[in-house]
């Protein structure tokens, strides 16, 4: 910068004629909302010379890099932060580039768009519920698009209360068809769809081959439904398991199944094929009967009925219910049954001979038995040869042969030891190999756990424990099983019996089996040993389930003394009513109780309902009550029955915070009960909470919070299904009491329930007015409260405090938000409450990052000029950003304009604007002078009005080398491009640079052309006119001005003759003149250049001599043509001049006005003079 000043103090012009170009003329661009717009644009120089500049933004939220440049080229980077301008504003300024070549102006405008979600929510026309029901019962699909849209939630803001909540909670498990379909049912706009099968049993008989059948299913009502259907039996095969509402004929749909023949048995079976829709289960019966039996197959049942006869009377004839005579009838009767239906087993021809024996009929025992032993393949098996043996001892008693038997059997049990029936036999010929009847029942135990449970071994041990009862000395599975049988068959007798309660009374652990055999011994003879045994058994297993009420009520009646039995009374009772309570337990309870809470808050509020029946066990209970109540009640918990304890025993005298605070949660619970089966969970969601409430559902009941009117129920199925739960679900309000409510208020010093439930969250208005500030600041501080409704109460509360900033919260309110978020959006309610509250440095933190577009003008002057004045603050752009900006609106004081006058770096017009206003002040403005004088010599442009501002710098003792510069620089301005210049300028010329070495010519022509123009100059003046005329001159300069000087001075030096032709463009440039004198044939003549682009032509002209002329100037490959102008000489005439020139002007003048004597005595005196010239001067 410094060198082209000095070679402007040199009066070198050199790069006079470079020019920028850029690759925009404007930069227009868009960007969506919260994100930063990046760009480039070039800059270049025009004819390939180097160029150096400085780039400058208007909007400081535009940044820029590099922000200086030197060279033929540069591409200039630029980022536009957008942060808190929405859609519909734009970021709008200019980049300023102070260039060698000049100072250019690119502005741009970079234009904030919606994103894609919210233009599409915007363009939404208003929906209302019939609407969108009328479009989902046309067009499901459609509809469901429509449903998850972006836009929908707004446009269901103003449907039903908690519309929103309910679109949330639905879609919060993702979404579905079955979400729209909940959503429609949820805000009242359809009934939920039920479903019924068309004939709820189906009999299919004569089923010879697999074949397809049919289930109709008829729905309610439209909508969408997904459908589970199963089946229970292996012979049905459902076509689909899964269908859709969408898969209906309308109302019908028709669901296949097919009955595999392969897969049936005999006789009728039953398969049951459920429908569910997740909210309901309908069931169809299907009996389905195979073609009439096969012969195979009737045989087979036959044989297997005849087996279960025959060991149906074999145990009634060994546990004496029927005499042997009957018993072998109905054997051999089962037998012949068998044989008949083709069974051929050999086991069955043994025993045959088995019971003939037994019966004494000898003969046809032998035979069936010497038939049987020519089946010698069967008999190899050993079970089938030890029966053989055994009773081949029946027909021969010969002691070595029953000793060979007796041997033989033992051999053929050691290699199959797994058998019951070796076993059994081994108890018949081997009886003796065993002690005891305790090694006899220890080994039928041992068969048991290799997997017997055959009913002869078990009556085997039943004649052992007849015998002894106290061989029952444990209850394991062995014991417990042959227990369950002698139940079932009733063998039990008080020794067997009691010795079981006494095992029984010992267990750890709860066994249903053992639990079924007592029972049904007490059932058929009461004791209270078995009682005892059954009670104890269930309090071992814990079981506290109602269904075991009846046992725990006959041991309080029986007065049982079991720990714990008063306690599982209570508990599996399902109601309590003192009066029926035993006094022993009434009494048991005042010191003993080791109840769970539920059950003792029944005990209490039973005591309470009773208590004008039973005023002795209230006085008793009264002092236990208040210490449950005031436990439970800290702990916040809530039942019916606690609901009773606190309104009842709740007084002013024990309340404290702590309580209160139980208190609070107690008055806002309620219970909910839902009708719908297989639920797993409750949610609660409030419009106006965070977080959604999920309680698990326990017998279809659960206890939740609910605030406000503002929410929603929902219900969520095992798969994690939602349902909108307000058609099955009803809930009521565990505890209203005014007197409660008020002393909970009293008592609270958070009230955050009954500020939720108090003040309208939500998407409704809110009611701001300072008497309530307090609460609503508490309100908006609660974590429990979304960050979308605690946002639109800040804003509110923001809006309200913008208008009031004098009010005593409005500090507090400031501290407890987040300024910075809330200005994105807010930023002009924002500047009104940190202005009302002089926060203007904080003010000023947060317009270094939105802007100032959005704040009163009014503030941001406030703000600068409390900034300027608390501290000397250094150069800060955005600080002279907004400084600029008030200076534009003409909205500034003397800070402010000192600040400027200081810092500013930019457009050269600004300056001078702001050098002007603060001439106004008598500001201190030295050094803006000097930057506006050194940019306007970089630039060599804008020097208009800049005359003062020299002036004024060079009185307060300017640096010489920048006025010399500047002069010259306006020398040129006036000389060359003819702009009107103030008399300072010259002025300077004449003090500091007349009669100086190296002074510029052009700053004496341009002195010289003044004072040509200057109409009274002084003596020196005349004296300085006149050497530079002369001297220029001489370096055969004329210019066209020169035809505008004194007559004398002209015909001094012999320029009154003379018509000079000038034309002003770039320096080196092609001219050509085309002319045309007294009506000659044109000529052309390029033109010679003077000084700095002026180019000039001489003419002698005669008068009334004419001269017509255009030129051309020719530029790269452009031919430029001026219009045609004309000049004809009129004078001035001297009608005493002597010479030649002289004369003929007189001669044509007086030849036109028709003086002829006059015109022959001019003739004369000039052909003489011709005469004399041409013999005086002759050349030898």
């Amino acid at each position: 910068m410094k060198k082209r000043i000095n070679e402007i103090r040199n009066g070198k012009f050199e790069d006079l004629q470079n020019t920028l170009e850029l690759s925009e003329n404007e930069i227009s661009g868009k960007t969506v909302e919260k994100e930063n717009f990046c760009g480039r644009f070039s800059v270049l120089s025009g004819n390939e010379k180097s160029i150096q500049g400085f780039v400058y933004s208007t909007n400081p939220r535009m940044g820029v890099k590099p922000d200086s440049f030197n060279g033929i080229g540069e591409t200039i980077r630029y980022e536009a932060d957008v942060t808190g301008l929405a859609a519909g504003e734009a970021l709008t300024g200019e980049f300023i580039l102070n260039t060698s070549a000049g100072e250019y102006h690119l502005p741009y405008r970079i234009a904030i768009e919606g994103r894609t979600e919210e233009k599409n929510k915007n363009v939404m026309p208003p929906l209302t519920r019939e609407e969108f029901t009328a479009l989902a019962k046309e067009d499901f699909g459609r509809a469901y698009v429509l449903f998850l849209s972006g836009g929908f939630r707004n446009r269901i803001r103003s449907w039903a209360a908690g519309s929103t909540s309910l679109y949330d909670g639905l879609l919060a498990k993702g979404a579905s068809y079955r979400c729209l379909e909940q959503f429609l049912v949820g805000i009242g706009q359809k009934e939920a769809i039920t479903l019924e099968p068309e004939q709820d049993y189906i009999v299919l008989s004569h089923v010879a081959e697999t074949r397809k059948e049919e289930l109709v299913i008829r729905k309610n009502t439209w909508g969408f439904a997904t459908l589970q259907i199963s089946c229970d039996a292996p012979f049905l095969t459902l076509e689909k398991t899964q269908i859709t509402t969408e898969e209906f004929l309308g109302s019908v749909c028709h669901v296949g199944f097919v009955i595999h023949r392969e897969k049936l048995h005999a006789g009728k079976q039953f398969a049951r094929i459920s429908i569910s829709t997740g909210q309901e289960e309908t069931c169809c019966t299907v009996e389905v009967q195979r073609e009439k039996k096969s012969k195979t197959s009737g045989t087979l049942h036959q044989q297997k009925r005849e087996t279960a006869q025959i060991l149906k009377s074999y145990i009634d004839y060994r546990t004496g219910r029927i005499e042997q005579k009957i018993w072998g009838e109905e054997t051999l009767q089962s037998l012949d049954r068998y044989r008949r239906a083709e069974g051929k087993l050999i086991f069955y021809d043994l025993y045959e001979s088995y019971v003939l024996f037994q019966m004494q009929d000898t003969i046809h025992a032998e035979l069936i038995l010497g038939q049987t032993q020519e089946r010698k393949e069967e008999l190899k098996d050993p079970r089938w040869q030890s029966c053989y043996l055994y009773l081949t001892t029946m027909q021969n008693k010969d002691r070595e042969y029953m000793e060979y038997v007796k041997n033989k059997i033992a051999e053929l049990y050691l290699e199959e030891q797994e058998s019951w029936i070796l076993q059994w036999l081994m108890f018949r010929v081997n009886g003796q190999m065993y002690r005891n009847d305790g090694e006899r029942l220890e080994e039928i135990r041992n068969k048991y756990q290799q997997g017997c449970t055959s009913p002869v071994m078990y009556l085997e041990a039943w004649e052992i424990l007849k015998k002894e009862p106290l061989m029952l000395r444990r209850l394991e599975e062995f014991e417990i099983h042959l227990l369950a049988f002698l139940c079932r068959e009733k063998l039990f007798d008080p020794e067997i019996s009691g010795q079981a309660a006494q095992l029984a009374g010992r267990m750890q652990n709860f066994h249903p089996v053992l639990f079924r055999v007592l029972t049904a011994c007490y059932e058929a003879a009461p004791t209270g040993n078995l009682l005892t045994a059954i009670c104890r058994l269930l309090i071992e297993g814990r079981k506290g389930e109602k269904k075991y009420a009846r046992w725990f009520a006959l041991g309080v009646m029986q007065d049982v003394r079991i720990t714990g039995l008063y306690e599982y009374f209570v508990e599996t009772a399902d109601h309590l009513d003192a009066g029926e309570l035993p006094k022993a337990i009434r009494l048991y309870f005042v010191y003993h109780n080791t109840l769970d809470t539920t059950r003792k808050a029944s005990i209490y509020a039973a005591i309470i309902h009773n208590r004008e029946q039973d005023e002795e066990s209230y006085a008793s209970y009264r002092k236990v009550m208040e210490l449950f109540m005031e436990e439970q009640l800290a702990e916040g918990k809530i039942s019916r029955d606690l609901a009773l304890l606190y309104e009842t025993l709740l007084e002013e005298e024990v309340m404290n915070e702590k309580l209160a605070a139980g208190l609070e949660k107690a008055l806002f619970t309620y219970e909910v009960t839902c009708d719908m089966p297989g639920l797993r969970q409750l949610i609660v969601i409030h419009k106006a909470l965070e977080q959604e409430q999920q309680v698990a559902l326990q017998d279809g009941k659960a206890l939740v919070q609910i605030l406000n009117s503002e929410h929603v129920l929902l219900a969520e199925d095992r798969e994690g299904q939602r349902y909108a739960a307000e058609p099955f679900c009803h809930k009521k309000k565990l505890l209203e009491s005014e007197k409660l409510e008020t002393l909970c208020r009293n008592y609270l010093p958070s009230r955050e329930r009954f500020l939720i439930h108090d003040c309208m969250t939500g998407e409704k208005e809110f009611p701001v007015d300072g008497s309530q500030m307090a609460n609503y600041l508490q309100l908006m501080n609660l974590k429990q409260i979304k960050a979308v409704y605690r946002r639109e109460l800040q804003e509110k509360l923001l809006d309200w405090f913008a208008a009031h900033p004098d009010h005593p919260e409005a500090e507090h309110f400031l501290q407890q938000i987040d300024c910075c978020e809330m200005a994105e959006e807010h930023m002009g309610e924002m500047a009104k409450l940190l202005a009302g509250l002089d926060h203007y440095q904080e003010l000023y933190d947060l317009v270094s990052i939105y802007g100032m577009e959005k704040v009163d003008l009014s503030i941001l002057v406030h703000m600068c000029s409390t900034l300027l004045t608390e501290e000397d603050r250094e150069e800060d752009k955005m600080l002279l950003a907004v400084c600029v900006c008030c200076f534009e609106q003409k909205l500034y004081d003397e800070k402010m304009l000192a600040f400027l006058m200081k810092h500013y770096e930019g457009s050269l017009e600004l300056m001078k604007k702001i050098w002007y206003a603060g001439r106004t002040f008598r500001l201190s403005s030295f050094e803006l002078e000097e930057r506006i004088l050194i940019l306007l010599l970089f630039l060599m442009e804008g020097s208009e009005e800049t005359e003062p501002i020299f002036d004024s710098y060079e009185k307060k003792m300017g640096k010489s080398w920048i006025c010399r510069a500047y002069v010259t620089w306006m020398a040129y301005e006036s000389f060359v491009r003819e702009k009107k210049t103030d008399w300072c300028v010259f002025a300077y010329m004449e003090q500091n640079m007349l009669g100086v070495v190296g002074t510029p010519d052009i700053c004496k022509l341009a002195l010289l052309k003044r004072y040509t123009e200057r109409k009274e100059k002084s003596a020196g003046q005349q004296e300085w006119m006149r050497y530079f005329l002369k001297r220029y001159l001489e370096m055969g300069m004329r210019f066209a001005f020169m035809m505008k000087l004194p007559k004398k001075i002209r015909e001094q030096y012999h320029l009154y003759d003379k018509y000079i032709l000038e034309y002003r463009c770039r320096p080196q440039a092609n001219v050509t003149l085309h002319y045309s004198y007294q009506g000659q044939p044109e000529k052309s003549v390029r033109m010679e250049e003077a000084f700095e682009g002026i180019y000039t032509k001489e003419f002698t002209m005669f008068y009334k001599d004419t001269l017509e002329w255009y030129f051309t100037i020719e530029e790269a490959e452009n031919v430029t043509e001026t219009v045609r102008q004309f000049y004809t000489f009129q004078g001035p005439l001297s009608q005493h001049g002597v010479t030649r020139y002289d004369l003929i002007n007189q001669m044509i003048q007086a030849d036109e006005s028709g003086e002829e004597a006059k015109y022959q005595e001019l003739d004369a005196r000039y052909a003489g003079m011709q005469y004399l010239v041409e013999e005086i001067f002759r050349l030898n």
